[in-house]
């Protein structure tokens, strides 16, 4: 890690030694989340198609089960239960943010489905049989406990203009999530850049690879044509990075590529990475893991594990969103 990255983690660490205090505090300063009275429809008596995306079939499960195999596919239950609520919150939005959107501008990759099992589209979503087997021996606590989560949460989701909002999120950020316009493009107020730090507790906060420089130069091939012979020895440039550290481009070899890109073609866990060239290697230092816009799921578990309630974690990570219903 450069010393720069090792000043700023220090500084981060030490803020979250005084994070028990702040905890309440930094959620407090989110615009605040509202319950309705309103109790809406059970969500046990809804069903939603999900079209499995390995097996090409489309099948139905009531809401309640829906979000019952999100959970078990994209979090450890060992998160605190505040944090699994939270979640919960943050996968019901997504599926009503994603139903509303497809009904008038229908996704051509569900073939006559309101969702998919592919997390790179929507969420992640095992059946229950399968969370079940994943669970091994602890199965019939874990079970026992999601229904419960879900059941406390139930009818529950956050709303941006009367609407369900776009509640994505990512496994871990680099300290400060991303927004969405500097990822995407586009811009959704309520996913802006927020301070993370306990992101920065996860034993897998920084992740690094290495590869050959001829293996560096093929897999640039596939982003775009190689650069001519003479521009090889350019090697790597500085790169634009966002306010919260997402590499946006990068000079290589003779050509700009976006960090995205990169990220996919070397496998990276984000595009929030420090690349160096030496001997003949080049090696990614990697913060985080995921998109890094709304939510992080472990930084969503420290506030958690510091008393933070999930209506305080889904105002920090979700700013200027309600929460209705339930």
């Amino acid at each position: 890690m450069q010393k720069g990255h090792l000043i700023t983690a220090g500084l981060l660490l030490l803020a979250m030694m005084l994070f028990p205090a702040i905890a309440p505090a930094i959620a407090g300063r989110a615009p605040s989340v509202v319950t309705t009275a309103t109790k809406p429809e059970s969500i046990s008596q809804e069903t939603v198609t999900v079209f499995r995306h390995e097996s090409k079939r489309v099948e139905s499960y009531s809401v309640t089960d829906y979000l019952f195999g999100v959970v078990a596919a994209e979090l450890p239950m060992r998160y605190p239960d505040e944090a699994v609520k939270a979640q919960i919150v943050a996968a019901h939005t997504l599926m009503r943010n994603r139903i509303v959107a497809r009904k008038t501008t229908p996704d051509s990759r569900l073939p006559g489905a309101q969702m998919t099992d592919d997390s790179a589209v929507d969420q992640g979503f095992i059946p229950r049989k399968v969370a079940l087997e994943k669970w091994g021996a602890q199965a019939e606590t874990y079970q026992t406990r999601l229904d419960g989560l879900i059941g406390a949460v139930s009818g529950q989701l956050l709303t941006y203009k009367g609407k369900p909002a776009l509640t994505v999120y990512h496994a871990l950020s680099a300290g400060r999530t991303e927004s969405a316009k500097t990822m995407w493009g586009s811009d959704y107020p309520y996913l802006t850049e927020v301070e993370s730090v306990g992101d920065l507790m996860n034993e897998q906060y920084i992740t690094k690879k290495t590869v050959t420089r001829s293996d560096f130069i093929a897999a640039l091939a596939k982003i775009t044509p190689t650069a001519a012979t003479s521009e090889l020895a350019a090697g790597i440039g500085q790169p634009a990075k966002s306010k919260s550290g997402t590499v946006l481009t990068l000079p290589a070899m003779g050509k700009t590529y976006k960090g995205t890109d990169l990220r996919r073609a070397f496998s990276l866990r984000s595009a929030n990475f420090d690349v160096e060239e030496a001997d003949g290697q080049i090696t990614f230092t990697v913060r985080g893991y995921g998109h890094g816009v709304g939510m992080s799921q472990f930084g969503a578990s420290v506030m958690a594990q510091q008393g933070s309630t999930y209506q305080e974690i889904l105002a920090w990570y979700y700013p200027g969103c309600k929460l209705v219903g339930g």
